[in-house]
């Protein structure tokens, strides 16, 4: 008997079927079934005819980087197997909304761990419970135990390697996931500034032809292409994820009409930008075969050039009141918009600034973090590091502690790719070190974009090292899976990822 159905044919099949029958829905990811899911079930079919168990598609599972463990198609197929279930449906989205929508069931079962609807962080048992209510159906709390699907995997080694397994154990004998939600609160309260150059991140998908016949050149076909904000825009984008209060000051071209495009994406923040009428917005287009999943080609529209008199005044009245910012994240990717005299101005408040000072093919050989000597705290890649101090030999480990006695940094935070993150404290001379997350890459460009913008709300309200690492490290690990900024920072996912390991 075929179980497996689109939420379509579903809908038709039970208009069939369903005569005289209640139906009742679970809902969930089901990453490892176990004897708690079955159970679960068990007592779900006590309330109806019908179980339908809809199951959460892999691009909307948001428990941490490498999750789900188990493809969609993998995971439907084993509760289909089951006898009690009738039917099983691929639940294209965040929540069960839509399937509550179009099945309307009797009764929506969940277990009692969300029985306290203020919970749930994400809120999302509330507009299910809502949607199920408007269709004359009642949700149920099961009373079976659940065993964590998630903890399962943890514990047998399922989820990240053997090194990493072993850290997060030892990690949970000093925190508990109390500690994180404490600091999700008061992060929730900063008043922050991001100031930097917006950069639109364009992915034209093609198909590698080959060689032309004549000339000797690539030859490509596009197919599609996406956009995404990148540079400073992305991290005032996923700072306003966790921060009610943020404040975004940048500079935009006319040229390029991306302007509306950003301001809605950036509906949620204070958005202050200089128009640079005779200018572009920074525009990084990538093309991607898609079969190899390889970039080929890439072509920088970066005409802005230096800051003019008459933008430099504007800069200068926005940042006069600088001091009323709890903390301020500088992303300089070496464009133009940050020239000496601003960046004076922005190190004289001393405290609680963060800074991404990015060299890349543009601007290399041209941008210096020389220029932000005395910085309190600085995100680099090892690899900008090495650059900086023309070195490609000293151990990391040693080469870190003479790049902050140098610049005079307090706080350097180095990203070594699938190595891990190094962060050296001068003050105390202290090295922690954190495991690499990451174990499937598709495209690093933004990760540090993303790793600058979670530790600094983390190290800004207070100096839990490990913690601020680990949620930078996990959110720039999901950066990885994706083209461009597609995985935005969300509150929920954090504490899912961390729930994994701490209790």
């Amino acid at each position: 008997m075929k179980k497996i159905y689109s939420i379509l044919n579903l809908k038709k099949v039970l208009k069939k079927n369903k005569k005289n029958k209640k139906i009742v829905l679970c809902h969930g990811v089901f990453d490892l079934l176990h004897i708690g899911h079955i159970e679960h079930f068990n007592e779900a079919k006590s309330y109806a005819d019908i179980l339908i168990v809809s199951v959460t598609s892999d691009r909307f599972v948001s428990k941490g980087p490498g999750r789900p463990s188990f493809k969609l198609q993998e995971r439907m197929k084993s509760i289909s197997s089951l006898n009690i279930v009738d039917y099983v449906v691929e639940s294209d989205s965040g929540s069960a909304e839509n399937i509550i929508k179009n099945i309307k069931p009797n009764f929506y079962i969940k277990g009692s761990d969300y029985k306290n609807l203020s919970d749930d962080i994400s809120k999302k048992i509330i507009d299910e419970k809502k949607a199920v209510e408007q269709y004359g159906g009642k949700i149920i709390f099961t009373k079976t135990a659940l065993n964590s699907s998630t903890e399962l995997l943890f514990k047998n080694n399922m989820i990240f390697s053997d090194q990493l397994t072993q850290y997060f154990k030892k990690i949970s004998n000093k925190f508990k996931l109390l500690d994180l939600k404490k600091i999700l609160l008061k992060i929730k309260k900063l008043k922050v500034l991001v100031i930097g150059e917006t950069i639109i991140d364009k992915y034209s998908f093609c198909e590698t032809i080959g060689k032309a016949s004549k000339d000797p050149m690539l030859v490509i076909k596009e197919n599609n292409s996406k956009i995404f904000l990148g540079g400073a825009a992305s991290i005032a984008q996923n700072a306003s994820k966790l921060c009610d209060n943020v404040t975004f000051f940048s500079k935009l071209g006319l040229k390029n009409n991306y302007i509306n495009y950003i301001k809605k994406k950036l509906k949620d923040i204070n958005f202050k930008y200089i128009k640079a009428k005779g200018y572009s917005t920074i525009e990084k287009k990538r093309y991607v075969d898609e079969l190899s999943n390889t970039k080929v080609l890439g072509i920088y529209d970066t005409d802005q050039g230096q800051t003019h008199s008459s933008d430099y005044k504007t800069f200068c009245k926005f940042i006069k009141n600088i001091n009323n910012y709890d903390i301020i994240i500088v992303a300089d990717y070496g464009h133009g918009l940050l020239n000496n005299e601003i960046i004076k101005k922005i190190l004289k408040r001393k405290k609680n600034i963060f800074l991404n000072c990015q060299i890349n093919a543009n601007s290399r050989g041209s941008h210096s973090i020389l220029k932000y000597k005395g910085v309190e705290s600085l995100i680099i890649n090892e690899t900008e590091l090495r650059y900086e101090m023309r070195d490609s030999i000293t151990h990391i480990e040693k080469l870190v502690k003479v790049f902050s006695k140098k610049y005079k940094i307090k706080n350097i935070i180095v990203t070594k790719g699938q190595s891990g993150v190094l962060m050296y404290r001068n003050e105390i001379n202290k090295l922690i070190k954190i495991p690499g997350i990451a174990n499937n890459v598709i495209d690093k460009v933004g990760t540090g974009d993303i790793m600058l913008s979670i530790i600094s709300l983390f190290f800004a309200v207070g100096k839990k090292d490990e913690i601020s690492l680990i949620a930078g490290s996990m959110f720039g690990a999901k950066t990885l899976e994706k083209y461009g900024n597609e995985n935005v920072v969300e509150a929920q996912e954090l504490n899912k990822f961390f729930s994994t390991f701490l209790r």
